[in-house]
């Protein structure tokens, strides 16, 4: 994209002489002109940096040629040469190839000097037969261009859209969803530390706030003629009226739902006897019963889902994320159900590595689809998708399309990670690691002299070693992994003696993987083995043991594997719902987790297990257990709800004691509530854990194509 793209400015043709400096550039230098490994870093450079001459990396380059194509790249289009055909006059000045039919050449050609004459001879290898077959390459490239170009304009046309923010205080804000009518729209916003239910014409600045909740509301959709607005909180499904008041609750366990544009039914994602599914239940009756034929139960932990009512009330949409699958799944459930019912597969090509929120268009037929930080509409039957809007560098989530079909509203989040010390005297917190790029999931060595920590700093997640307090160099980079495309390392964990590391790896082609490296270098291993996704490990503490939760055909285990030995891994217990970092205690008698309101110490052999009631009653996500060093105390630390706090639990006991209560402004947290990880500093007297900075915003986006 040229720079007046890329700042949203009018263009025209003068875009595509930028895109055609831009291959002649990479096509005589064999590099790109900008070094961006990131969208935010390219079109910063794009905007804003002057790119180096072809000279600066070929030195036999013909000057008249890089001087040519340095033109083609200025950032004012003013400045740039104004035509292709004024390209194409300058090419043949250079290759002595002029055209008789073009008159500016045969006007304002100059004699070439012998200087410039045998450089063209010679330029760039194999001289002008190279150039001429470069110019033929590229006509031709142009001509699939403007194919591309022209059918499908809105993914290079910016001035269609309108992007702009309607709900941006500095708490975050979330989940919009339009009203029937169009007028206004429901959303979630942050107040004293909980999520509340708000609703806002959009003809007036000030919205109307209607719960008074003590647990989060999520994911809040209109009732079919704008009476209600449901919600859910605390896994129950509730209703509330438009004055405010009290809310009413309506079914449990649920994590997703929607109501059928007639207003008599409400299919929803829940989990219950072990496995998730979609439920229906009528309005009036809430009695739910499971929708059939349902061949997409999922078995074990859940992940978030969207599910959605087509505006015809023909079809109910739903996008799962699957424990030990292979990305997101997109399937199109016939309504009503039964025997003649036949759900299918949408969209299996994308291969979509995150949860995929979307929203049907309004012909009942097409899919507004957001993922990693793209829009794209699908056609639901035959699965073909085009984008329909530019990646941005922030994350575009719960998408919500306008009734008429022309706006969508959407959640702009952006997060960034860092790395903080929680002191155990109940002092302030203090930053560790915090600048613009994710730091996350640092581990020591016992001794204190090597530490590791994850970063995005070149782009990619890499894991980074550092001795002494001062980095050394990067371990585990994509070179690693050179055939993934966007991994994403998980967590990393230091073994004792600090010697190794292992770490959680994702891609989009399976879950978690499991690896172990030494800190020295050297190619990662795989611990465990098959099609089984992996989350969180844990160093037993004399370095001879690692312990993961494994999921194995939907069915969730705690797994230990003896390191360096050829012996299968023992999956000691099933542990279903299991929330935290595995952490061993420090003397390999218990493995630690949180199960739903307690502590579970489960033992390596799987033989005996012992239950700790958590001071966090009802904490799930954001849930951190780490051990003291000498074994009596595991230490709690927990961001749900209002503020952030840490405990300290007695083991032999069960009583616990609050260390210290902090803000609204800590949440420790990471993407996923698996990649949360936390450690003992080396002297033992305080956490050390991740904590993300959150913003999110509600945004319009106007000028949405309807073909």
């Amino acid at each position: 994209m040229a720079p007046e793209q890329v700042l949203g400015q009018d263009c025209d043709h003068r875009a595509d002489i930028f895109s055609l400096g831009i291959v002649l550039y990479e096509l005589f230098s064999g590099h790109s002109p900008f070094k961006g490994v990131h969208a935010a870093a390219l079109t910063y450079e794009i905007v804003n940096v002057d790119t180096p001459p072809i000279s600066s990396i070929k030195s036999d380059i013909n000057p008249e040629l890089d001087a040519l194509v340095s033109e083609c790249l200025a950032k004012d289009p003013n400045e740039r040469i104004q035509s292709a055909a004024e390209v194409r006059r300058k090419l043949g000045v250079i290759t002595g190839e002029t055209r008789s039919h073009t008159k500016s050449s045969a006007h304002h050609t100059a004699p070439q000097s012998e200087h410039s004459a045998q450089a063209s001879r010679g330029f760039f290898l194999a001289g002008k037969k190279w150039l001429l077959a470069a110019i033929g390459l590229l006509a031709l490239s142009f001509a699939v261009l403007a194919v591309i170009h022209f059918a499908e304009p809105e993914n290079l046309d910016l001035s269609k859209y309108q992007f702009t923010p309607i709900a941006s205080d500095a708490e975050p804000q979330t989940e919009p969803a339009w009203s029937p009518d169009g007028k206004g729209i429901t959303y979630t916003k942050k107040v004293d530390g909980i999520f509340q239910v708000f609703i806002r014409n959009l003809d007036s600045p000030l919205p109307s706030k209607l719960t008074n909740l003590v647990s989060n509301a999520e994911t809040p959709f209109w009732s079919h003629d704008g009476n209600l607005v449901y919600f859910i909180s605390n896994r129950n499904l509730c209703s509330i009226g438009l004055a405010g008041g009290e809310h009413r609750k309506l079914l449990r366990s649920v994590y997703a739902a929607t109501i059928s544009p007639d207003g008599k039914a409400i299919a929803y994602w829940s989990f219950q006897n072990g496995t998730s599914s979609v439920y229906i239940a009528l309005v009036n009756d809430t009695t739910g019963r499971k929708y059939e034929p349902a061949p997409f139960e999922i078995g074990g932990s859940w992940y978030p889902n969207y599910i959605q009512f087509s505006p015809d009330g023909k079809r109910i949409g739903l996008s799962t994320y699957r424990s030990g699958g292979r990305g997101a799944q997109f399937w199109i459930l016939p309504w009503p159900d039964g025997e003649g019912a036949k759900p299918f597969k949408a969209f299996e090509g994308a291969l979509f590595q995150d949860p995929v929120s979307f929203a049907w268009m309004p012909d009942s037929r097409h899919i507004l689809l957001s993922n990693r930080k793209k829009l794209w509409i699908g056609e639901a039957e035959t699965g073909k998708m085009r984008q329909v809007f530019p990646l941005i560098d922030e994350g575009i989530r719960h998408i919500s399309v306008s009734p008429d079909g022309t706006r969508i509203v959407a959640t702009v989040q952006r997060e960034n990670y860092n790395i903080i010390q929680l002191p155990l005297d109940g002092s302030q917190p203090r930053n560790v690691m915090a600048s613009s790029r994710d730091e996350k999931s640092m581990s020591w060595s016992r001794a204190g002299d090597k530490a590791i920590y994850i970063t995005d700093r070149s782009g990619e997640d890499e894991i980074w070693l550092a001795i002494n307090g001062t980095d050394i160099r990067p371990i585990i980079t994509k070179k690693d992994f050179p055939n993934a495309e966007h991994p994403r390392i998980v967590a990393a964990t230091m073994s004792p003696d600090g010697s190794r590391i292992a770490f959680s790896f994702s891609q989009k082609e399976f879950g978690g993987r499991t690896f172990i490296t030494s800190t020295d270098g050297g190619k990662p291993t795989r611990v465990f083995s098959g099609e089984t996704d992996e989350q969180n490990c844990a160093w037993s503490s004399d370095g001879k043991y690692l312990a993961a939760y494994v999921t194995e055909k939907g069915a969730l285990k705690l797994g230990v594997a003896l390191v360096g030995s050829q012996e299968p891994p023992r999956f000691i217990a099933d542990v279903d719902s299991l929330r935290g970092w595995l952490n061993w205690s420090p003397d390999n008698k218990w493995i630690a987790s949180g199960l739903r309101h307690d502590i579970v110490l489960i033992s390596p052999d799987g033989k005996s297990r012992k239950i700790i009631a958590s001071p966090e009653i009802g904490a799930s996500d954001e849930y951190l257990l780490v051990w003291s060093k000498d074994g009596a105390t595991i230490y709690v630390a927990c961001s749900r709800g209002r503020g952030a706090r840490l405990h300290a639990v007695d083991v032999k006991t069960g009583r616990s004691r609050k260390i210290a209560e902090y803000g609204d402004e800590i949440v420790f947290s990471a993407q996923w509530f698996y990649e949360l990880f936390g450690c003992l500093a080396p002297d033992g007297k305080s956490i050390v854990t991740t904590v993300v900075d959150y913003k999110s915003d509600i945004w319009m986006l106007e000028g949405l194509p309807q073909k």
